[in-house]
């Protein structure tokens, strides 16, 4: 089920505009800094940008979609880190529940460098980046990206390091659930109340083979907490997610919880 869009895509009849607009998706890397200290770390983003109207999809796509991926090919003295992804959007197309992004997201990574690399070196950082799109059709896209990175005793900041922290800052703040409880197709959890008020939350679970994603999480206020109510399809063993809160001034805040179950 979680993969059926993918199948769908391709047995629906194909336009060539819509494989066109799909492809057409660009991608660039962006870097905080263009120098980096023996042993330092340098933060980075993957601008993912595809044609209005089209979406990508988050690390956990729900029931259709493929998470946008990288194959880096770096030199000896270079590592880059597991893709870090914003909070996502929940759609629903072709009566599938899925979770995203609409045309432009940045999708971060940190490169660490060797602490025995020299003054000097010049790093070359490639990677193959791969997506899919969808807009009723779904068509997979990719695109290169690559820079270079001079090993130097001072760091130089980018005249887009601003943006990027300033976009990372957005990313789900973790916060800790308590009163988690089990029973029977539904897990109770409850969070401190945020102080703002609140109109709607969405509820993205990693684990979308346990949680039910077609339901929408419930949640009241009570004694200064959120409790919330997630329906399940089988015993989930950790409660991971990320919730966004949209304020009733149209402000969105989002939280990443991790819990482990207690059966």
């Amino acid at each position: 089920m979680k993969y059926l869009l993918i199948v769908l895509c391709f047995i629906f009849s194909l336009n060539i505009n819509a494989i066109e607009d799909a492809t057409a998706g660009t991608v660039r890397l962006i870097m905080q800094q263009n120098t980096a200290k023996p042993g330092g770390k340098v933060l980075a983003a993957i601008e993912l940008k595809v044609p209005k109207g089209w979406h990508t999809y988050w690390e956990v796509p729900g029931e259709s979609g493929m998470a946008t991926e990288v194959d880096w090919t770096l030199p000896k003295g270079i590592s880059a880190s597991s893709l870090k992804f914003p909070a996502p959007k929940r759609m629903v197309e072709l009566g599938l529940v899925s979770f995203g992004y609409e045309e432009t997201v940045w999708l971060f990574t940190e490169f660490t460098v060797a602490k025995d690399l020299q003054v000097g070196t010049n790093l070359q950082i490639k990677g193959k980046v791969n997506w899919l799109a969808c807009k009723g059709n779904c068509f997979p896209g990719s695109g290169e990206v690559q820079t270079n990175l001079k090993v130097a005793l001072k760091s130089n900041n980018t005249k887009e390091s601003s943006a990027l922290l300033t976009a990372l800052a957005q990313h789900p703040k973790m916060l800790k659930a308590h009163n988690i409880s089990l029973e029977k197709n539904m897990v109770k959890f409850s969070l401190p109340n945020i102080k703002e008020a609140i109109s709607k939350i969405h509820f993205f679970p990693y684990d979308t083979d346990s949680f039910d994603i077609t339901k929408k999480i419930t949640w009241k206020l009570k004694d200064n907490n959120i409790q919330f109510r997630a329906t399940t399809l089988e015993k989930p063993t950790k409660l991971k997610a990320v919730l966004v809160f949209t304020t009733k001034k149209g402000k969105k805040i989002s939280f990443l919880i991790d819990s482990t179950l207690q059966n």
